[in-house]
């Protein structure tokens, strides 16, 4: 654009948006063409414009609304544009062809902005998730919780339009997952299995890469699975109160199994321990299945396994399940009774499952998130696979599960403590 096509661009777009039209009557003087702008405001009076005092027409006529220069008047009205002009008097050069490039010149620029501003705007908005997302879990492949991970996973894919793939990072208690995700980008795609082991190594470890509460943000939490009380059968027992005359009476006698040191199993022991205030041995294994096959054995007397490692052990015969640990009865065995009522008001123990995001992760993949998972556990085939493997169903929002966390690492803190318990 030359920088004459600019000053009348200018002059056009300053009329546009003050309401003061400019007079841009152009008058060529000479065989030549040579021309020279009349950039002097006219005044607008009653809709027409109005010449300098004493300014007299090229023509020698007398001044009137018959021989005006243009009149060239720009209004936007709903996004549309009014031109008024009339025709140029003599030696003048009628300008309306000119003011339409003007106007559509003005209205291309507007566009080209108003096309830019709404792309940036639309990448900025872009719908989440609009990548996969990476699942960290806690355990290896072929467990409980890999298990329920993928089950929820499938689904809220689904919801998502996105794939959640399982990132097994197994290893230190469940620390190595979170410590990955805790230093993770917080964008909202990279997810933590958190467990009741996170809320365990809180007060069980001295240094920990990570801060559960300070360094995550709470998404929703699946669901939990109870702990149940086993013995083998040659120990003689039925119930949780002879179970306690017996280890009163034989102090230091009985010897239960866990899966290692720190662990649920072993802390769900020590607080019954405690509660109970009986002397049992502690025997801990690297893993919950070599813990089961010497209780099957009959070489320990005593464990707390999840209920659902437990059901197989039982309808063999192989052990004998004393009580749940839960805070109520399992809807699968109704007439086994909780510790709690057995005589210990207040003890519970379950393993339990969520999720959560790096901390600063965007509301809204929080809010999307929690819509998907708490969509997927209402799903009938989902409930059914879960609950026949013992989940009690939760689906809790993530203020709920905030708050179960922080009273979850302040019980289990106080357990630690009187235990004295330590990790390998």
């Amino acid at each position: 654009m030359s920088v004459a096509m600019s000053t009348d661009y200018f002059n056009f777009v300053s009329a546009g948006y003050t309401g003061f039209p400019l007079r841009a009557a152009e008058q060529h003087s000479g065989a030549g063409g040579s021309r020279r702008a009349l950039s002097e405001p006219s005044r607008v009076l009653r809709g027409r414009v109005a010449q300098p005092p004493g300014a007299a027409s090229s023509a020698g006529e007398s001044a009137g609304p018959a021989n005006q220069g243009p009149l060239l008047l720009v209004t936007f009205l709903g996004g549309s544009r009014k031109v008024t002009s009339r025709r140029a008097a003599p030696g003048e050069v009628d300008l309306e062809a000119q003011s339409s490039l003007w106007v559509n010149g003005f209205l291309f620029g507007t566009l080209v902005l108003m096309l830019f501003g709404f792309s940036v705007t639309s990448a900025q908005a872009a719908p989440y998730p609009e990548r996969p997302l990476r699942f960290l879990i806690p355990f290896p492949p072929g467990g409980g919780a890999d298990n329920l991970a993928r089950i929820v996973a499938v689904s809220a894919a689904e919801s998502l339009g996105q794939q959640i793939i399982i990132d097994n990072r197994a290893g230190a208690g469940g620390n190595i997952a979170a410590e990955t995700v805790a230093k993770a980008a917080p964008d909202g795609y990279t997810l933590l299995q958190a467990n009741v082991s996170h809320a365990i190594s809180a007060s069980l470890y001295r240094k920990l890469g990570y801060d559960l509460v300070n360094d995550f943000v709470p998404v929703t939490q699946f669901g939990s699975i109870p702990f149940v009380l086993a013995a083998h059968p040659s120990v003689g027992v039925n119930s949780v109160r002879e179970l306690v005359a017996l280890a009163k009476a034989k102090p230091a006698q009985l010897a239960y199994a866990s899966s290692g040191n720190g662990g649920p199993s072993h802390l769900a022991m020590e607080m019954f321990k405690s509660m109970a205030e009986v002397s049992i041995r502690h025997v801990p294994y690297k893993g919950a299945v070599p813990a089961a096959t010497d209780l099957i054995a009959g070489q320990v007397q005593l464990s707390f396994f999840t209920v659902s490692a437990a059901l197989p052990l039982v309808s063999g015969g192989r052990v004998k399940m004393l009580a749940i640990a839960g805070a109520r009865r399992f809807t699968q065995l109704p007439d086994l009774l909780t510790v709690a009522e057995s005589g210990y008001p207040g003890f519970e123990a379950t393993t339990w499952f969520g999720v959560m995001l790096p901390k600063g992760s965007p509301a809204a993949a929080v809010q999307r998130l929690h819509g998907a998972f708490a969509q997927t556990l209402k799903v009938p085939e989902v409930r059914e696979r879960l609950l026949a493997q013992g989940f009690d169903i939760v689906g809790s929002t993530p203020q709920e599960f905030d708050a179960f966390v922080r009273a979850e690492m302040q019980r289990w803190s106080k357990v630690v403590k009187e235990s004295r318990a330590t990790v390998d």
